[in-house]
């Protein structure tokens, strides 16, 4: 971040600035700086677009949008962020000059929303600068190349974890009646109905109980998170801590039906709930493990997990597979997030 903040011309120091608009995407770009210090921005409010003064909750309004330059001055800012949502083009262009003018370092958001920066190449088209979004490419060798990497991966860790699932399956039996297995139908690519197995970890009957549990999961939108579902043998608990209850799903990855990296394997009943967005997840296969896990498991809300799925599917590469596992072994290890 240091070295391309310098290659733009800003500051190795915190860049103290303000965001230009009120709206959801100025608003979530405030929120992202101020709660990831490493960016390296000192956010000191928002700047109102409308003809009224609109108030934010979240943020600090510090004035309207015509004031900019005087505020940059008075506050001694060193660079702006102009909200290209909140805005009209000839405003933003006026304002840009003004505050570049006045030796204000200057950014434009591209209104995109959760597409890699990577996929992104400005150029000039004519007189205007646009902005070229790189498809993504999901076939040829690159499905080739993720699918020979799922086979050998998969085989690797049935055979590694062999003794583990065995000492797995003793523990279970002896801990509570019911069968060693858990099956249960979920939504592959294309909505592809399937059967995914787990090492069971709940009580005979744990689905029957879900209905008096609902109001009690601590996560919100059709998930259902419970920290301490009371369905939960005490061997069970283990195994989810540590993720061992996966470990059959590898069985789902060589017969095809799931990936070792892709978006949370759904439950066709949660898909009920889906709005099309949603529903774009189910362009790839499920996977094992996914940009959600890693990122923050069960502690996010929905809405978190979901734009983490969506954009896993809309900028996924082979390198980004490899992250995810390689990031996916720490996490696993800690147990972090895991209910």
């Amino acid at each position: 971040m240091r070295l391309r903040r310098r290659a733009a011309g800003l500051s190795v120091g915190a860049v103290i600035l303000f965001v230009i608009g009120t709206n959801a995407e100025a608003v979530g770009i405030a929120r992202m700086l101020e709660s990831d210090p490493g960016l390296g921005y000192q956010v000191l409010g928002l700047l109102d677009c409308s003809d009224a003064m609109h108030g934010v909750a979240e943020v600090p309004v510090l004035g309207k949008w015509h004031d900019a330059v005087q505020i940059v001055k008075e506050l001694r800012v060193t660079g702006v962020i102009i909200a290209t949502s909140a805005i009209d083009t000839g405003t933003a262009n006026r304002l840009a000059r003004d505050l570049i003018e006045v030796g204000c370092h200057v950014e434009l958001t591209s209104g995109l929303v959760d597409i890699s920066a990577d996929r992104l190449l400005a150029h000039p088209l004519g007189t205007r600068p646009v902005v070229y979004v790189e498809p993504i490419r999901r076939f040829g060798w690159r499905a080739v190349a993720k699918r020979v990497f799922d086979l050998f991966l998969a085989t690797l860790l049935l055979v590694l974890t062999l003794p583990l699932l065995i000492v797995s399956a003793v523990l279970i039996k002896l801990d509570s009646k019911g069968p060693l297995f858990f099956t249960q139908l979920r939504l592959g690519r294309d909505g592809v109905v399937f059967g995914v197995r787990k090492l069971r970890t709940m009580v005979i009957g744990a689905e029957l109980m879900l209905d008096d549990l609902r109001d009690q999961s601590e996560a919100d939108g059709p998930l259902f998170k419970m920290r301490n579902d009371p369905r939960v043998t005490r061997v069970g608990r283990i195994l989810r801590r540590l993720s061992i209850d996966e470990l059959p799903q590898l069985w789902n990855v060589v017969v095809g039906d799931m990936s070792m990296v892709g978006p949370r394997p759904a439950l066709p009943a949660e898909a009920e709930l889906w709005t099309d967005e949603v529903r774009a997840r189910l362009r790839v296969k499920p996977g094992i493990t996914g940009m959600w896990q890693v990122t923050g498991r069960s502690s996010f809300s929905f809405e978190d997990y979901v734009r983490n799925d969506l954009y896993y599917v809309d900028n996924w590469t082979f390198l980004t597979d490899l992250a995810i596992v390689a990031k996916t072994v720490p996490v696993v290890c800690f147990g972090k997030g895991a209910c």
